[in-house]
């Protein structure tokens, strides 16, 4: 935003104080304070926030091009990460009212896929509606990249994860929604929920933090962009691609 338009702003809450200052005249009258005092408390008002406005321009105008920046991109929101509280909340209330679609890739889902998972509740209540469509994205368990994420994921049993969730679709697909689950074998690219509505996108990687040991997902910026965003169509496209020439269907695992 150019700093025309903060100096804009600027001069109205300059007016928007000038006018609170004017409406306390009858006050002033009756206090028995100098009426001719006014304009030097408003010229008091204008000198500050015009040093105000000189010292922080360059923090406003960075934080209204970053929210400029957000608009244009269809970012809608903005977490931590995954496992803030937010981010779940806002996570549950896409889910809770989606319709038709809904393409998910990540590793293993653990926190979606069982039974008392965190998103457990609205998951069940997706399987169970038949305008609902699930199309689930897993990483290979049997792969180079499932063993490459399980040694870097030093005690988080990623290859146990997988195999759980697959056998948690095993039980499921036969009986309840309109669900297919497929595998793939490179390294895991983003954290995808993809609704009619928005998508939920995170960076996945293969870092990790020496202070914390375990999954090296959600640790990155979560963020939610509406459908009519580039990066939504690009996503999407990219779910297909995968799924249709990356990808193989589920099959039982040997549990071990």
């Amino acid at each position: 935003m150019s700093k025309h338009i903060i100096s804009l702003i600027i001069g109205v809450v300059a007016g928007i104080l000038s006018s609170i200052i004017l409406k306390c005249l009858p006050l002033i009258n009756v206090l028995g304070l100098n009426k001719y005092l006014i304009p030097v408390v408003i010229g008091v008002v204008a000198g500050v926030l015009s040093v105000l406005a000189l010292k922080y321009l360059p923090v406003m105008r960075e934080l209204f091009n970053l929210i400029d920046g957000l608009h244009k991109c269809k970012i809608t929101g903005v977490w931590k990460n995954r496992d803030e509280s937010e981010a779940k909340e806002a996570i549950k209330k896409e889910l809770e009212k989606a319709k038709g679609e809904i393409f998910m890739a990540g590793v293993a889902f653990p926190d979606f896929f069982r039974p008392k998972a965190e998103y457990a509740r609205e998951i069940q209540a997706l399987f169970g509606n038949p305008t609902i469509k699930f199309r689930i994205l897993l990483l290979d368990y049997d792969k180079e990249h499932a063993h490459e994420r399980d040694k870097i994921e030093k005690g988080r049993f990623t290859i146990r994860d997988i195999k759980s969730t697959i056998e948690y679709f095993l039980k499921t697909i036969n009986v309840q929604a309109d669900i297919e689950v497929k595998t793939y074998d490179f390294p895991p690219i983003a954290f995808l929920v993809l609704t009619e509505k928005c998508v939920f996108i995170e960076q996945y990687h293969l870092g990790t933090r020496r202070t914390k040991l375990g999954c090296i997902g959600g640790q990155t910026p979560l963020l939610r962009m509406d459908a009519s965003s580039i990066t939504y169509g690009i996503m999407k496209e990219h779910f297909n691609y995968i799924w249709e020439n990356k990808s193989q269907p589920i099959s039982r695992p040997h549990i071990s």
